[in-house]
């Protein structure tokens, strides 16, 4: 008896794994992907490269407290600048954005 009942509820189990796919293709509406991207891609880029600019800087004052060169750092924190600010100007001169 446990048996069936098993094979009852590993047949059910199987069949709702594999409605699923067909249950999700008639899901309709959403949103565009390329508006979602061009809408979040400037405030993307901005915090990735306030980001570097901030471990840019840190590593700038460790390696300054350590006596190193800074030099680096700074690479990191112009680059990181370039990329907050320029990227989204850039993308948008383009027409991506």
């Amino acid at each position: 008896m446990k048996s069936r009942l098993f094979a009852t509820a590993a047949t059910a189990v199987a069949y709702a794994t594999l409605a699923t796919p067909a249950l999700a293709v008639m899901v309709g509406g959403g949103i565009d992907p390329v508006g979602g991207l061009t809408t979040l891609l400037p405030y993307a880029l901005k915090i990735v490269g306030l980001g570097i600019c901030g471990i840019g800087m840190a590593r700038g004052g460790m390696a300054a407290y350590d006596g190193r060169s800074v030099m680096p750092a700074v690479g990191g924190v112009v680059g990181g600048g370039a990329l907050a600010f320029g990227a989204p100007f850039l993308l948008t001169q383009y027409g991506v954005l």
